[in-house]
């Protein structure tokens, strides 16, 4: 059992690990309120949700067959480090986190 269970939770890990590399953000640290995801292949369907350290959610997207998406920031964001979780259309997580110095 405890074999079976070690490797689900590889799996895992590995999916988790292809999905991380598969989309970049940048500019990290953040610059001008704004930042992009930038996809390898074209995605039918991301939601896009940025936390800040407290949990406290800072903004969400919604995006439909695209490669590229711009989140540019309605308030001003505060001097610190930013959580960036994204859902495709299968609901896999992915987990970015970005610097606003």
């Amino acid at each position: 059992m405890k074999k079976i269970i070690l490797m689900i939770l590889m799996i895992n890990f590995f999916w988790l690990k292809l999905l991380a590399n598969d989309c970049i953000l940048y500019p990290n640290p953040c610059i001008n309120q704004k930042i992009n995801i930038s996809f390898e292949k074209t995605q039918n369907k991301i939601e896009v949700y940025v936390y800040d350290v407290a949990g406290k959610l800072i903004e969400n997207k919604r995006i439909f067959y695209s490669k590229i998406l711009t989140i540019n920031f309605n308030q001003k964001l505060a001097k610190g480090i930013y959580l960036v979780v994204i859902y495709d259309e299968n609901d896999n997580k992915i987990f970015k986190k970005f610097i606003v110095k």
